[in-house]
């Protein structure tokens, strides 16, 4: 209670003379509070994964199936990673396991790479 009092105290006493405390460190959001937006790409209705190379994945009957180079989408999919992987990973980590069974019965087309100036 002396310690609040105190604390509440010093605070007024800064506030009144106009001066500004700048606190140094970074604030960390609690761990509940933390929400992915990550949304994964899907290849064939597989969820699309990523190993630490980056390179592009996905589970067929719980087999790892890497996407092939040749296919019209890897740079894509690669892009894809580079742009979001802090938040992939994040999705990996908490999301990801859970979709390894899952294909989408109606598969979405190909995500399009977005240029500035071609549509």
């Amino acid at each position: 209670m002396k310690t609040t009092i105190l604390l509440f105290v010093a605070a007024l006493g800064v506030a009144a003379s106009g001066c500004t405390v700048r606190t140094v460190g970074t604030a960390r959001p609690a761990a509940a509070t933390i929400e992915t937006t990550y949304e994964p790409v899907y290849h064939d209705g597989y969820v699309v994964y990523y190993d630490d190379a980056g390179a592009p994945y996905y589970y067929d009957n719980d087999r790892v199936t890497y996407v092939p180079r040749t296919h019209a989408s890897f740079n894509v999919y690669v892009g894809h990673y580079r742009t979001h992987q802090h938040s992939y990973r994040r999705w990996h980590r908490t999301e990801g396991p859970r979709y390894r069974t899952v294909r989408r019965q109606r598969p979405l087309p190909p995500p399009r790479s977005h240029r500035p100036g071609r549509h």
